[in-house]
């Protein structure tokens, strides 16, 4: 049980069989620390490369290996390194797998370890593939197949091995040479070997002809006629007509089957859908088209939530989406009825840009009477929008068309001053009368100029609670602007501002500490990265003295010195009893007197804790 060091590597064995026997004589054990890199510290100790366990998946080794703790007594002896015997391996990810060398050893690992129930080959070659499909014609064990890259199709696993899940993926190349994709005579056989199979829960087949029209209505077609299949590329085939509303949450590429399956679901009478999530889908615009469809047409589904993050969807699939429509004049009777009840919509990280933004404007124009009425949340960031999208979507704002809206994200995008000072006069002119959290962090083009004209809207706007500005050139100018509205007679809601990384400087500094004198509503300010300086963080730590409600304050890189952390501490001592978390860290400061200081403020917090514990006894 104990471990064993190669000194030299000149004492190493010549070559990799012998290595791997003597790991295994010297029944070498690896410290819990290092169970997660145990290829790498497999290496280290032997002297040579391990080809082979550097490919696996830490998760692969995780519960396999033997510790050198001694607690475990079953594991003794239980990882043999010349057998590939694991004696506790359940699953086997193996990504990119390639080449007749790694499949005969993958073919010596399936043939001894019986235990494995789960075998996932994304990106593998078509010597993986086949020799996949060859064990599986014995192997008994197996219940979950994922091979992507390379396609041989496992149909003796699908007819008489217990499989329950099997993923055939081919939208990514492979690692080696070989057939890519999925072919028409692939899909044929897979149709054939569903019809014999009665073990299967789970499929999703994507990648080649089956993202074609014809390929996609032959799968689906095979797979509603399964007797145990229940989902479809994520999408379940089967509904309850007695079951309640219900939430769909997809993540990963579906391809064009899993649009036909959603959309086949949405027709249904018993599709009782009231949450759709699709994250990560790579929605294709021939799919987004089937869903808009079906959902202009789903007789019992009324969405309140849908989420499409990360989807690359366009302006083209949102169009698709959420007007069933290829054109700019599409009627109103063109709406989908299904999405008037929308509450929640987030179409994050799908490359909208301004057509983006003009195709959401439309769909919000008070000639849709089925229009979001009721949305409370719109999130769209990361869609390269700029400051014409803005416009136009501040002009729909504007007009009222989201009166319910509550949560507006607009974070890493390309929006300017101009942008936000369209985005200002919907604000001031009380369109969104309920809005309570703006994120428009990390823009990168929002100057002074336009964190002024937002600041000025908001001074009227009684509502807002949460203010994320990060990232963006707000500056001196920014600051002082936003100053004065910390100290408005109607800023009484606003809780949280985040200002990192805002080129805020000593003068920005200085602009703060002044509101934070007077603010009575701020509970969480972020300024780190701003570069204050001892100067900054002097001006800051004397408003802190005054100040009873801010009970975050996070200052990380600001160039700030010993005397800077001294006035702080200075400060919690002799003036703040409020504060409970302060973050100094990478600063100038020694980092032990930057610790001393944040525990000084965390033990605020567990006196308060404890104080209120008590009293709840009490």
């Amino acid at each position: 049980g104990t471990d064993v060091a190669t000194d030299n590597a000149a004492r190493a064995p010549p070559t990799l069989t012998a290595a791997l026997r003597r790991a295994w004589q010297e029944r070498i054990r690896f410290e819990k620390g290092n169970v997660c890199n145990a290829a790498g510290a497999l290496q280290s100790r032997l002297g040579v490369p391990d080809w082979f366990l550097q490919k696996l998946a830490p998760d692969t080794l995780k519960h396999a290996l033997p510790t050198s703790s001694g607690k475990d007594t079953a594991a003794q002896g239980s990882f043999d390194l010349v057998s590939l015997n694991f004696a506790k391996l359940k699953t086997l990810h193996l990504p990119a797998a390639s080449g007749p060398q790694l499949a005969a050893v993958l073919h010596s690992l399936l043939e001894t370890n019986t235990t494995i129930t789960r075998l996932e080959l994304p990106r593998c070659d078509m010597a993986a593939a086949t020799l996949v499909a060859e064990v599986l014609a014995r192997n008994r064990t197996l219940q979950h197949v994922a091979v992507g890259g390379g396609v041989d199709v496992p149909v003796a696993a699908m007819r008489e091995n217990r499989l329950e899940q099997l993923d055939v993926d081919s939208s990514e190349p492979g690692a080696g040479k070989g057939r890519p994709v999925l072919r028409h005579e692939d899909l044929t056989v897979l149709v054939a070997a569903l019809a014999t199979n009665t073990s299967l829960v789970s499929l999703q087949v994507r990648g080649g002809f089956v993202e074609k029209t014809a390929g996609a209505q032959m799968m689906h077609r095979a797979a509603k006629a399964h007797s145990s299949l229940r989902t479809l590329c994520g999408v379940p085939l089967h509904r309850d007509h007695g079951a309640p509303r219900q939430a769909m949450c997809i993540s990963g590429a579906f391809g064009f089957v899993g649009a036909l399956a959603l959309a086949d679901h949405l027709r249904d009478d018993a599709c009782r859908l009231n949450q759709m999530e699709m994250d990560q889908c790579c929605i294709s615009s021939e799919s987004a088209r089937c869903i808009g469809q079906a959902l202009l047409g789903a007789p019992s589904a009324e969405l309140e939530v849908m989420q499409l993050t990360e989807n690359r969807l366009g302006a083209e699939g949102l169009r698709m989406i959420l007007r069933a429509s290829e054109g700019d004049d599409a009627p109103p009777e063109r709406i989908s009825k299904s999405l008037g009840s929308l509450k929640r919509l987030v179409v994050q990280n799908n490359g909208l840009g301004d057509e983006g933004c003009r195709e959401l404007a439309i769909w919000m124009s008070p000639a849709t009477s089925t229009g979001p009425a009721h949305l409370t949340q719109l999130v769209l960031s990361g869609n390269n929008i700029g400051d014409d999208g803005v416009r136009s979507l501040s002009k729909a704002l504007a007009a009222g068309q989201l009166p319910a809206l509550e949560d507006l994200q607009l974070a890493c995008n390309m929006i300017g001053d101009k942008g936000m000072t369209a985005l200002a006069s919907a604000i001031s002119s009380g369109g969104i009368p309920l809005l309570q959290r703006l994120m428009l962090q990390e823009n990168r083009c929002i100057g002074g100029s336009g964190v002024k004209a937002l600041a000025n809207a908001l001074n009227g706007h009684s509502s807002l609670e949460e203010l994320d500005l990060s990232k963006n050139a707000v500056g001196p100018s920014g600051m002082h602007a936003l100053a004065e509205l910390l100290v408005h007679p109607d800023c009484i809601t606003l809780h949280t501002l985040a200002l990192g990384r805002c080129n805020l400087k000593e003068e920005g500094a200085r602009h703060i500490a002044s509101a934070l004198s007077l603010n009575s509503s701020l509970t969480t300010l972020s300024l780190d990265r701003n570069a204050v300086g001892d100067k900054g963080c002097f001006a800051i730590a004397e408003a802190l003295r005054s100040n009873s409600h801010l009970l975050v304050l996070e200052l990380r890189g600001n160039n700030i010195k010993s005397e800077g952390v001294k006035a702080l501490r200075c400060a919690l001592m002799e003036g703040n009893t409020t504060l409970t978390h302060l973050e100094l860290t990478t600063n100038q400061a020694p980092e032990d007197a930057c610790l001393e200081t944040q525990n000084l403020a965390r033990s605020k917090r567990n006196r308060r804790i404890a104080k209120h514990a008590w009293g709840a006894k009490g």
